[in-house]
């Protein structure tokens, strides 16, 4: 017996497997193009949009202020933000990031350093870098 498009079925799950696989990431699609804020969506222009544009702007908002709260907050000349996001976004090559702000690679691994202290996160943790960049992009 062949499965819809002509390909051999699953060993033990035949094609009514992969055509309720297909009809529940269809319908989760269709649910996602329905929430969106445009009257005619696709799944597909969705997808286009970005990860950013899936998340509630309210919550992504208040996410993004309190994980960036200790680095705002800090007193000092060093603005830790600023250097946070010159780090990410040189994917923590630290000449780069350091020529970036105008500081020196030492000032900037002292920063970095205190950020990961303030923030109580792992700056080396891919996970923690991902986060913390999409906490500033909102």
């Amino acid at each position: 017996a062949e499965a819809v498009g002509g390909a051999a079925p699953a060993a033990g799950g035949g094609p009514r497997l992969g055509l309720a696989v297909d009809l529940a990431v269809g319908l989760d699609q269709a649910r996602r193009a329905l929430a969106s804020a445009s009257p005619v969506a696709r799944f597909t222009e969705l997808a286009g949009q970005g990860l950013l544009s899936l998340l509630d702007p309210d919550a992504a908002a208040s996410f993004a202020a309190a994980i960036l709260a200790p680095l705002r907050e800090y007193g000092s000349r060093a603005d830790l933000v600023e250097s946070l996001r010159a780090y990410l976004a040189s994917n923590g090559h630290w000449d780069a990031a350091a020529q970036r702000l105008g500081v020196h690679r030492h000032t900037l691994r002292y920063r970095m350093k205190r950020v990961s202290e303030l923030l109580g996160r792992d700056l080396d943790d891919p996970a923690v870098r991902a986060e913390l960049w999409i906490a500033l992009s909102l």
